[in-house]
């Protein structure tokens, strides 16, 4: 980075065709300072002697510092986010656009998707939902699709929130509205980061909540005053179930 040291590190992990592989480098950096920063990252395969495809030659980074938010009356509608496609086929969850430091973290075919309900008419998939977002029934919502394609029955959908600062508070929560419309629907939990360490599962929901994508949607509050005086993550980890119904 910036000319500086190179470092290595050493991967053995199996790609399979049209998937993707997160990894974390060892070596962490500090880009929560404004400013631009260089980046020139390379793989070198044993056997691949074709070094045009080793590399990204040169990346900028241009940080505007640590997106965080904080812990009294911060608000995300998705409002802002992408959706690039109705439809959510295979992976198209990889083109949409989040924004404010939230993260896709899904790694197999099952995601989380942006969808505007009032441009989609709702979630593809019958007998499902919700028809529209909450806030304004015209903006953007987040929703996992689990038609169109064999999906792993262990495969999981995860997406990451930005930091969030109760570094100055003695309580920690959060609250979400959420619909749950479909017989098939899988489980959803809440994972929180925090001291270096995920917390998994410290809250949950089960099962199917509402029984019409017309239905109204219901609101979730999530107390975790465990967290108090700290800078935390949120991860919503969501569970293929047995099928898109």
């Amino acid at each position: 980075m910036n000319g500086g040291a190179v470092m290595t590190d050493t991967l053995s992990h199996r790609i399979l065709p049209y998937t993707k592989l997160s990894y974390a480098l060892k070596q962490t950096f500090n880009f929560s300072a404004s400013g631009n920063y260089d980046l020139r990252v390379w793989i070198e395969a044993n056997g691949d002697l074709n070094a045009q495809n080793d590399s990204i030659l040169n990346l900028t980074l241009i940080s505007s510092g640590v997106n965080r938010f904080g812990a009294v009356n911060s608000l995300e509608n998705f409002d802002s986010f992408g959706d690039s496609s109705c439809q959510n086929s295979p992976f198209v969850y990889t083109g949409d656009t989040l924004k404010n430091g939230w993260e896709q973290i899904s790694t197999g075919q099952f995601g989380w998707h942006v969808q505007n309900g009032l441009s989609c008419g709702g979630t593809r998939s019958l007998a499902t939902g919700p028809s529209l977002d909450h806030t304004t029934g015209t903006g953007n919502f987040l929703f996992t699709e689990a038609s169109l394609f064999p999906i792993p029955a262990t495969d999981t959908a995860r997406i990451e929130s930005p930091c969030i600062d109760f570094s100055n508070e003695s309580t920690a929560g959060m609250s979400f509205w959420y619909h749950r419309y479909g017989g098939d629907i899988g489980d959803l939990y809440i994972d929180v980061f925090a001291n270096g360490t995920w917390n998994l599962a410290v809250d949950s929901l089960v099962g199917q909540s509402q029984t019409s994508s017309n239905d109204t949607w219901k609101l979730k509050k999530v107390v975790f005053n465990q967290f108090a005086n700290q800078v935390i993550n949120v991860r919503f980890t969501a569970i293929y179930g047995r099928g898109y119904n």
